[in-house]
């Protein structure tokens, strides 16, 4: 592979699981202070940023998510751990189990939900380049691992972390699902809400009575595009009918008052047209802001669990060699080869899930506070039930 050998391939492995973990690190916390411009942190209209470099939402998704399975698959079948020899993925094989595992998180995650999105925001270039950069990295050192002598073998179905490890990783992944389907239901709502508006305003704004564009003085169903003097709808009115209008407007409709604005809204107005936002609720939102998030935490958990459980194994023991200052010098300044060797990618992956999406978990958390503030259910947590 790349004309290295087996012996190279091994240090360019632990290159990448060390510094891929350090750059994680690194990354998360920084985003407590700078949030990534997607979703609901998309630039506002009028920011300087929007409009520069935002690509659609929905198709930069599917492009960054499949970095990763593809990847995955390229390492995988050149198997640069053990001098090219691919291993044999036997059906119901606890290695076929775990591989499947990762491809149906990412076919949902890739390709079926995207798909079913009635539509997501626009999203900065920024953040599908660093996803690229992640799922890189992530999908190789994965597909390295599973493809090296440190893969489940048979004996795995005699551990009984293998198997809580699988259960685990179901339940995250159901989770992980009808929650975001939880989402999915209030923006199919509210787009149906908004198309009906849409619709009803266009409808509301057209004028009657010989479509009056000018000056007119009778009745018009209480709608007409210019100015008019009448009476709509058991008021009087001079430009406004039922609160809505095209021109201006003093007077009332339907026993308000209006002055070029009927109830907040008139048709002369342009209207941004953008995401909009409810507090959902059902299962886990009932305790916490992101059950999304600690369902797929605790799907990547259940994975690493069952793919190498000698990490847990060790914490378990008792063993204390993590907390020696001697340990993380090693760590940080030794070879490769010494960073931590029982952080292997699945566990790699597990603390980058946390590490990188728990201050997004924060920042929404606060946004949900501050947008519906006193109508927020003052009961829930972050992202973990109960505690935080």
């Amino acid at each position: 592979m790349y004309g290295l050998s087996t012996e190279q391939l091994v240090g360019l492995y632990n290159n990448a699981r060390k510094w891929f973990t350090l750059g994680n690190f690194l990354v998360g916390p920084v985003t407590f202070f700078i949030d990534a411009p997607f979703g609901r942190f998309t630039p506002a209209e009028g920011s300087f940023f929007h409009g520069m470099f935002l690509v659609d939402g929905i198709k930069a998704w599917i492009v960054m998510e499949l970095v990763s399975p593809t990847f995955f698959l390229y390492t995988f079948f050149n198997a640069p751990l053990s001098g090219g020899v691919v291993p044999s993925v036997t059906l119901g094989s606890p290695l076929s189990l775990l591989v499947g595992a990762y491809f149906i998180h990412y076919l949902n995650r890739a390709i079926l939900s995207p798909l079913r999105t009635p539509s997501r925001s626009k999203a900065h270039l920024i953040t599908p380049a660093i996803a690229v950069v992640f799922n890189t990295f992530n999908g190789s050192l994965l597909g390295a691992f599973f493809s090296s002598p440190d893969a489940p073998q048979y004996s795995a179905f005699s551990r009984t972390s293998f198997w809580v490890g699988l259960a685990l990783w179901a339940w995250g992944f159901v989770g992980n699902v009808v929650h975001d389907e939880i989402l999915l239901n209030l923006r199919r709502k509210s787009n149906s809400k908004g198309k009906a508006k849409e619709s009803n305003e266009t409808v509301k704004g057209t004028a009657t009575n010989g479509q009056l564009n000018g000056h007119t003085n009778g009745h018009a169903n209480g709608k007409v595009n210019g100015y008019t003097n009448g009476t709509a709808s058991g008021g009087s009115a001079n430009g406004t009918a039922n609160g809505k209008a095209n021109g201006n407007a003093n007077g009332n409709a339907n026993g308000k008052r209006t002055n070029g604005h009927a109830n907040g809204k008139t048709n002369g107005e342009s209207k941004s047209v953008g995401e909009h936002y409810a507090i959902p609720y059902g299962l886990l939102y009932q305790w916490i802001s992101y059950p999304n998030y600690f369902c797929e935490w605790i799907e990547w958990l259940g994975f690493a669990i069952a793919a190498d459980p000698r990490l847990l194994n060790a914490a378990v023991s008792g063993s204390r060699a993590i907390l020696q200052p001697a340990t993380w010098k090693t760590a940080l300044t030794g070879p490769a080869a010494a960073f931590f060797p029982l952080l292997s990618p699945p566990w790699i992956f597990f603390f980058a899930e946390i590490i990188l999406m728990y201050p997004r978990a924060y920042r929404g958390h606060l946004w949900y506070l501050n947008k519906f503030r006193d109508s927020y259910p003052k009961e829930r947590r972050i992202v973990i039930p109960f505690l935080h």
